[in-house]
């Protein structure tokens, strides 16, 4: 058998099968995935800090309550008179009469108010076992007093008397400050009785100095010698007045305020 016959076919065969494998185009690398950029994120404040912006949170104001220094009140029956004053300088009396509340107010200075509370220190000394008298049975209808003061936390002693019981030194002196505190809503100021009564006329409004109690001119002096008021409520009391007179019994018109709402008009 000649054996160099069989070889070269069996060379052929493999040559074109590793020519074909050269052929084959190599397999092109998949490209690798670009990183996504991750969002800048603003760095947080550090502790202690408020970040501002364009357009900065409103902080609410807190509300502020007045706090009660001292207080003078006094009840005869259902009628009741109370003179406050509080620590931002408001000085309140609350007058009722017949059923009818009257509040007038006026202000004091910081150092007003500094000196006040000097004054009525000394009556948060005074032993808690002090008590007024007891009252007689014909007196029971009397007039009760009751002083109220306050300490710097906001805590109030409390001293009920009357007109026949002796008080404390202390509290005496405490109860001669707020009634001269009282006086003030009773005293004319001479800026105020300079109002000129020449604009009044008929069915005119005007405010009585001592209650706050509001009148209707219900006749001028055009033909009489003086004018007539009414009392818009309450009692309905009549008044018969020069026009001269006006300024030391109402308050000047221009700063009365509104009067209240209905107005009983002639």
């Amino acid at each position: 058998m000649n054996w160099g016959v069989l070889i070269i076919p069996s060379c052929l065969a493999v040559v074109p099968a590793m020519g074909s494998g050269q052929e084959r185009p190599a397999p092109t690398p998949t490209p690798a995935e670009a990183p996504r950029p991750e969002p800048i994120r603003p760095d947080p404040p550090p502790p202690g800090f408020r970040r501002v912006t364009s357009e900065p949170t409103a902080v609410p104001t807190p509300l502020s309550h007045p706090k009660l220094v001292a207080a003078l009140e006094s009840s005869e029956g259902e009628d009741t008179e109370r003179v406050a004053l509080f620590d931002d300088g408001a000085l309140v009396i609350v007058q009722t009469y017949k059923g009818r509340h009257t509040l007038r107010k006026k202000e004091l200075t910081p150092a007003e108010v500094d000196l006040f509370r000097w004054v009525c220190a000394d009556a948060l000394l005074v032993p808690t076992t002090w008590g007024m008298r007891e009252r007689a049975l014909g007196d029971l209808m009397g007039r009760r007093i009751r002083v109220e003061v306050a300490d710097p936390a906001g805590r109030v002693r409390l001293f009920e008397t009357d007109d026949l019981t002796q008080l404390p030194l202390a509290v005496g002196r405490a109860k001669a400050a707020l009634e001269d505190l009282r006086g003030r809503f009773f005293k004319a100021d001479p800026k105020e009785t300079r109002w000129d009564p020449k604009g009044v006329r008929k069915g005119d409004l005007l405010r009585y100095r001592s209650d706050g109690a509001w009148y209707v001119v219900v006749r001028d002096d055009s033909f009489e010698p003086s004018l007539e008021l009414q009392e818009t409520g309450g009692l309905r009391n009549r008044m018969l007045l020069q026009r001269d007179q006006l300024p030391k019994l109402f308050e000047n018109p221009a700063d009365s305020g509104a009067p209240p709402l209905p107005t009983a008009r002639p």
